[in-house]
């Protein structure tokens, strides 16, 4: 077990009293990306500068789109007005740049960081005196993202219609791989794993 209070450890202790780890190791900028990722205030501020930025995206992609149809609208609108030509290329040329460029922005806004993440009781009291910070990240990585689909992936693999089946193999391939990164973890870790919460069809490697 490593101690997260001394010096040097790869843990940190953070203002909410519970333990995580950088996946770079411990740096200048890891208490500001705790702030962002898990700080109440942080996480609002966050999602306030996301939705900013995606309405100063929709805002730029409109103006930019909506210039272009109104220049180019004349010519390949010949039947119609110069002016209501203009004012379709402005509608149609700001629509089609600025809603792609503002949901791209959404998205990418959206995909979360996880740098810096939590570190789970087994992984804290288990993990070697000479773990890295890396290690330390991968191994709670994977025992987070294990139990968080042991909650679910029973209802997602319940089959009661023949279009259920597509599904239910869909999750049980992503439950598959998630359980196997389990167990590699566990297995460095010395844990003795979790039974799967469902039957797992073997691999070619297994």
């Amino acid at each position: 077990m490593i101690d997260p209070e001394r010096a040097d450890s790869p843990f940190f202790r953070a203002p909410d009293g519970r333990v995580y780890v950088d996946r770079d190791g411990p740096a200048a900028d890891t208490a500001s990306r705790w702030r962002r990722l898990h700080d109440p205030a942080g996480v609002r501020s966050q999602h306030r500068l996301a939705t900013a930025s995606a309405l100063a995206v929709f805002a730029i992609g409109y103006m930019a789109g909506g210039a272009f149809g109104f220049v180019v609208a004349p010519p390949l609108l010949p039947g119609d007005e110069p002016v209501v030509a203009r004012l379709i290329g402005v509608v149609l040329g700001g629509g089609v740049v600025a809603v792609p460029a503002m949901l791209f922005a959404f998205f990418r806004s959206a995909t979360p960081d996880r740098r810096v993440i939590p570190v789970p009781d087994e992984v804290l009291q288990h993990a070697p005196p000479a773990a890295s910070s890396s290690d330390i990240w991968r191994w709670s990585v994977a025992v987070v993202d294990e139990a968080a689909e042991r909650r679910t992936i029973g209802y997602e693999t319940n089959v009661e219609r023949p279009t259920d089946v597509a599904r239910a193999d869909r999750a049980t391939a992503r439950y598959g791989e998630v359980y196997r990164a389990y167990l590699t973890a566990a297995a460095e870790l010395g844990l003795r794993p979790r039974e799967p919460a469902i039957d797992i069809p073997p691999t070619s490697s297994d």
